[in-house]
């Protein structure tokens, strides 16, 4: 057994070279296509040169000679694909010099490092979810640097434009009564879209993320937490709770009922609970549904939360 290991060993030298005579196969007779020049990194041939170059080196040392033919083959492929990526053999750009062929190459590869990255941790549907983190901040009547910075960075890395950013600040800031019936509304349409139980937990976690990075939690943060984190755990299935607390309005004058509207464009009209009133959301804790309340009140608005548990057991 002991042999075959040996045998397979001393081969490994050989199995190499072929490797790299096929890698260079391939790819000779396209090199001069700018799209294959295009794919490949300039900057990763350079750091497999140094990595060929090291391993050489320490080979010699070591009088390791199958070990320095590696370093030596890593080295030639590195060289080549480094002529390769940096636009070498392109025909349609012969007048261009090489070392702005190669300066080029490298300010691209400044610009795609993180393309994978994005890839992986770009979710599905990024303005929706930047939209919450906004209404989440303005929750409190501010948007402070600190919730702008979380919010940008979320928005650079998904490729959600400044302008998105500054309408969802003006709309919540210009509204605070509004955004609790609108984070409902929000978690409404993005669980439509079925996101995994993974995507929602980080959801989750990114939502606290938000209200914490200023290192004040406002009470009105709070109740919006609470209200959305038990918005997600029931559609997971880790509670089994119901929108038990409606917020109905009766507005007394037509000015009232404009301004209701004003607030919230997708109210309805109910006359479930002994008259005619305007519904202005249904909520899983009594606590969002108080807090909505309030904001309305501070606006001499008539508003009322209804407990519908209490409602079923009397009919």
């Amino acid at each position: 057994m002991l042999e075959y290991i040996n045998v397979f060993i001393s081969s490994v030298v050989v199995i190499r070279f072929i490797s790299t005579y096929l890698t260079l196969n391939k790819v000779w007779t396209r090199k001069h296509i700018y799209e294959v020049a295009d794919s490949n990194s300039v900057t990763a041939s350079i750091l497999g040169f140094l990595v060929g170059l090291g391993l050489l080196l320490e080979s010699i040392q070591n009088s390791s000679y199958s070990n320095a033919m590696h370093g030596l083959m890593a080295c030639f492929l590195s060289v080549f694909y480094f002529m390769l990526s940096s636009g070498y053999w392109v025909e349609k750009e012969r007048k261009i010099s090489f070392y702005s062929k190669f300066l080029r190459a490298v300010r691209m590869d400044r610009k795609e490092v993180a393309n994978i990255l994005k890839a992986i941790t770009k979710p599905k549907h990024p303005e929706m979810l930047i939209e919450l983190m906004v209404a989440l901040s303005c929750a409190d009547g501010n948007f402070d640097k600190q919730e702008k910075a979380i919010v940008r960075d979320s928005a650079i890395l998904w490729g959600v434009s400044e302008a998105v950013i500054l309408s969802y600040e003006e709309k919540y800031l210009s509204h605070p009564a509004s955004v609790p019936f609108n984070i409902r509304s929000i978690l409404d349409k993005y669980l439509h879209t079925s996101p995994s139980r993974h995507d929602v937990l980080l959801l989750i976690d990114l939502a606290n993320k938000v209200v914490e990075i200023d290192g004040v939690i406002d009470e009105d943060e709070i109740v919006a937490i609470k209200e959305l984190t038990a918005h997600l755990e029931t559609y997971l299935g880790n509670k089994r709770s119901s929108l038990n607390y409606a917020v109905v309005a009766v507005p007394k004058h037509e000015q009232d009922r404009d301004e209701l509207f004003g607030f919230c464009k997708s109210v309805s009209f109910t006359e479930d609970y002994g008259g005619t009133g305007l519904l202005l959301g249904d909520y899983y804790t009594s606590e969002c549904a108080m807090s909505v309340c309030d904001k309305f009140r501070n606006n001499k608005l008539f508003v009322t939360m209804i407990d519908q548990n209490k409602e079923r057991k009397r009919s």
